[in-house]
């Protein structure tokens, strides 16, 4: 069968929304003439709503628990749905999908729910053999496609629109932000699913970056990351941003940046697939390592510990402080060396 209207469904954060982009590249690209659909939380909503593979985009309740079957049911049946992937592992997502009788459902086979797809996909991600985004296009198997895994060429089409980049461009020039310098963002907030680098080094760094004179410093976060962010930009010029913009916009502010740095979390994929430098840092935990979330772009480094250690543990890793042996003098000469490419270049915020 030939998919013609497909629905991705992913319930969960940012990052993951993020690497689920590419499946709707694929699918454009082996079946073009098709109209995708991707169903998601009103917080990544705008994620897809800006990606340009995606046709139409579904705002799911936070809760689906909350919600009777029989008020979104009638929406979905009336879409006429022939295939839906099934990407989180949601068992209420799945049950709709199953009484919404689409005709091809497609999920992991390992659930305990998993009789409600009619093509189970039968990979253990937590033995993390793959990258995320590799484990997100095998599932287009589902479909008979395989898609070579290749990070300089992989796809997001996700673009920021010119309403926002206008809007942004006005924010950053009150904010007297030079337009021919480069502008490096500080992202040290975090979702929590990994262990961060202390707030105590990214105060380091930002120290550090304007010793050497890199560029202008943003420190972007959200409303409840304001304390941490006022304590990363203490007494230096770095420009605190936390709160004080939306999730299009700081997509506009990452749209204008040169390099961006920050822990694991779902901000680095979006700066990611917006063909940003980005620097990660990420413990050697297995389930929440590089390998399983490091930013899946030809234009990233990763800094892990530096400490010698296997069979890593959140307790161990937490116990022994891994993360602060992350040395940031090295830090600070790679992102020395990326601004000399890109100044070498003629690449800064302007061109992009």
């Amino acid at each position: 069968m030939t998919p013609k209207k497909i629905l991705i469904v992913r319930t969960d954060r940012i990052g993951d929304v993020v690497l689920t982009l590419p499946m709707a590249a694929a699918l454009k690209h082996y079946f073009p003439q098709s109209h995708i659909t991707f169903a998601g939380r009103k917080y990544t909503a705008p994620i897809a709503q800006n990606c340009t593979f995606i046709d139409e985009t579904i705002v799911f309740p936070d809760n689906l628990q909350s919600v009777p079957a029989s008020e979104l049911l009638p929406m979905l049946k009336n879409k006429n749905f022939d295939t839906v992937f099934l990407v989180s592992p949601n068992y209420q997502a799945s049950l709709l999908m199953f009484l919404a009788r689409i005709p091809h459902r497609i999920g992991n086979g390992f659930r305990w729910f998993s009789f409600l797809y009619n093509n189970r996909i039968w990979e253990h991600r937590s033995k993390v053999k793959y990258h995320e985004l590799e484990y997100n296009l095998r599932m287009l198997k589902g479909v008979g496609v395989e898609v070579p895994f290749d990070k300089s060429t992989t796809r997001y089409g996700l673009r920021v629109s010119k309403e926002t980049n206008t809007a942004v461009s006005k924010m950053l020039s009150e904010l007297s932000v030079p337009e021919k310098h480069p502008i490096i963002v500080v992202h040290p907030g975090s979702g929590g699913s990994a262990i961060d680098l202390p707030l105590e080094k990214f105060h380091e760094l930002v120290v550090s970056l304007e010793r050497e004179q890199l560029g202008t410093i943003l420190i972007t976060g959200n409303k409840q990351e304001e304390a941490l962010c006022a304590e990363v930009a203490e007494e230096t010029r770095a420009i605190n941003l936390s709160g004080k913009f939306s999730l299009t916009e700081l997509m506009g502010i990452i749209g204008k940046s040169d390099i961006f740095v920050s822990n694991s979390t779902g901000t680095l994929h979006m700066a990611a697939a917006m063909g940003k430098h980005v620097i990660g840092f990420y413990p050697k935990i297995k389930v929440c390592s590089a390998k399983r979330w490091g930013p899946y772009s030809a234009t990233s480094d990763v800094f892990e510990p530096m400490i010698d250690c296997k069979n890593c543990t959140r307790k161990k890793c937490e116990d022994l402080q891994c993360m602060n042996t992350i040395n940031i003098d090295m830090v600070t000469k790679r992102i020395k060396e990326i601004c000399s490419v890109n100044l070498s270049n003629g690449e800064n915020n302007v061109s992009k």
